[in-house]
C-alpha cells in the first residue's frame, strides 16, 4: 500500500511540474536579450553569484526584483 501511495505521489508530482513548465515567446526571449545588454559587467557577476544561497540579487535600475529560489 505504501509503495502504491509513493508511486501516485511520485506521478502527481510530475504532472504538477510538466503543467508548470513555461514557453519561451520570441519576445520573451528578445526582452532578456535587451535587459542583459543593459547590465554592466558587475551586474552581471553580482546577479550570478546571488544574494544569499537561495536568492538573486534585485537590479532595480533595470526593474529585475529579488528573485527567491527553493530545492
Amino acid at each position: 500500500m505504501k509503495k502504491k501511495i509513493g508511486i501516485i505521489s511520485l506521478c502527481m508530482l510530475a504532472c504538477s511540474i510538466l503543467t508548470c513548465a513555461q514557453t519561451i515567446t520570441p519576445q520573451a526571449e528578445q526582452r532578456a536579450k535587451e535587459i542583459v545588454s543593459k547590465m554592466t559587467l558587475q551586474e552581471k557577476i553580482d546577479y550570478i553569484s546571488g544574494y544569499t544561497s537561495f536568492s538573486l540579487r534585485a537590479i532595480p535600475r533595470l526593474g529585475i526584483p529579488e528573485i527567491r529560489l527553493a530545492d
